[in-house]
Protein backbone atom coordinates (compact mmCIF):
# COMPACT_ATOMS: atom_id res chain seq x y z
CA UNK A 1 0.00 0.00 0.00
CA UNK A 2 1.53 3.45 -0.83
CA UNK A 3 1.87 6.07 1.90
CA UNK A 4 -1.07 8.50 1.00
CA UNK A 5 -3.31 5.74 1.34
CA UNK A 6 -2.53 4.25 4.79
CA UNK A 7 -2.24 8.08 6.18
CA UNK A 8 -5.97 8.31 4.43
CA UNK A 9 -6.80 4.89 5.51
CA UNK A 10 -5.76 5.84 9.29
CA UNK A 11 -7.25 9.60 9.04
CA UNK A 12 -10.44 8.03 8.19
CA UNK A 13 -10.23 4.89 11.25
CA UNK A 14 -9.25 7.77 14.04
CA UNK A 15 -12.44 10.19 12.38
CA UNK A 16 -14.92 7.09 12.70
CA UNK A 17 -13.80 6.57 16.42
CA UNK A 18 -13.52 9.93 17.01
CA UNK A 19 -17.70 10.78 17.31
CA UNK A 20 -17.84 14.27 18.84
CA UNK A 21 -21.74 14.56 20.11
CA UNK A 22 -22.22 18.16 18.73
CA UNK A 23 -22.79 18.50 15.27
CA UNK A 24 -20.52 21.31 14.81
CA UNK A 25 -17.31 19.74 16.37
CA UNK A 26 -17.43 17.10 13.62
CA UNK A 27 -16.06 19.65 10.92
CA UNK A 28 -13.49 20.91 14.06
CA UNK A 29 -12.20 17.05 14.65
CA UNK A 30 -12.30 16.18 11.05
CA UNK A 31 -10.05 19.10 10.74
CA UNK A 32 -7.87 18.10 13.45
CA UNK A 33 -7.35 14.93 12.73
CA UNK A 34 -6.30 15.17 9.32
CA UNK A 35 -3.17 17.95 10.16
CA UNK A 36 -2.45 15.47 13.09
CA UNK A 37 -1.62 12.67 11.04
CA UNK A 38 -0.69 14.35 7.62
CA UNK A 39 1.82 17.03 9.82
CA UNK A 40 3.21 14.87 12.67
CA UNK A 41 3.82 12.33 9.45
CA UNK A 42 5.74 15.09 7.91
CA UNK A 43 7.30 16.02 10.80
CA UNK A 44 8.51 11.93 11.83
CA UNK A 45 9.77 11.84 8.52
CA UNK A 46 12.12 15.12 8.90
CA UNK A 47 13.06 13.60 12.26
CA UNK A 48 14.29 10.50 11.04
CA UNK A 49 13.48 8.07 7.58
CA UNK A 50 13.79 5.08 9.51
CA UNK A 51 11.11 6.37 11.66
CA UNK A 52 8.38 7.43 9.45
CA UNK A 53 8.74 3.62 7.28
CA UNK A 54 7.85 2.05 10.71
CA UNK A 55 5.21 4.34 11.45
CA UNK A 56 4.18 3.31 7.71
CA UNK A 57 4.20 -0.07 8.88
CA UNK A 58 2.84 0.14 12.03
CA UNK A 59 -0.05 2.21 10.52
CA UNK A 60 -0.53 -0.77 8.10
CA UNK A 61 -0.62 -3.64 10.55
CA UNK A 62 -3.13 -1.40 12.18
CA UNK A 63 -5.85 -1.54 9.88
CA UNK A 64 -5.16 -5.03 8.96
CA UNK A 65 -5.63 -6.00 12.82
CA UNK A 66 -8.61 -3.50 13.00
CA UNK A 67 -10.36 -5.42 9.70
CA UNK A 68 -9.92 -8.69 11.35
CA UNK A 69 -11.20 -8.01 14.45
CA UNK A 70 -8.06 -8.42 16.55
CA UNK A 71 -9.16 -5.47 19.03
CA UNK A 72 -6.48 -5.36 21.26
CA UNK A 73 -3.79 -5.44 19.08
CA UNK A 74 -5.07 -2.85 17.18
CA UNK A 75 -5.45 -0.49 20.34
CA UNK A 76 -1.88 -1.43 21.50
CA UNK A 77 -0.87 -0.49 17.75
CA UNK A 78 -3.18 2.59 17.21
CA UNK A 79 -1.62 3.76 20.72
CA UNK A 80 1.96 3.34 19.15
CA UNK A 81 1.13 5.19 16.34
CA UNK A 82 -0.41 8.43 18.22
CA UNK A 83 2.88 8.72 20.56
CA UNK A 84 5.12 8.64 17.66
CA UNK A 85 3.35 11.57 15.95
CA UNK A 86 3.06 13.29 19.22
CA UNK A 87 6.59 12.66 20.10
CA UNK A 88 7.67 13.57 16.03
CA UNK A 89 5.87 17.26 17.04
CA UNK A 90 7.28 17.13 19.94
CA UNK A 91 10.65 17.65 18.51
CA UNK A 92 9.64 19.92 15.63
CA UNK A 93 8.40 22.46 18.59
CA UNK A 94 12.01 21.89 20.64
CA UNK A 95 13.50 23.18 16.83
CA UNK A 96 15.79 19.84 16.61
Amino acid sequence: MDKQKILDQLIDKLDELIEPKKWWAEGASDFAIKVFVNDGFKFLEKFSEGAAEEFLELAEKYLLNDAAGMIEEAADLLGELVKMLALAKYYHLLGK
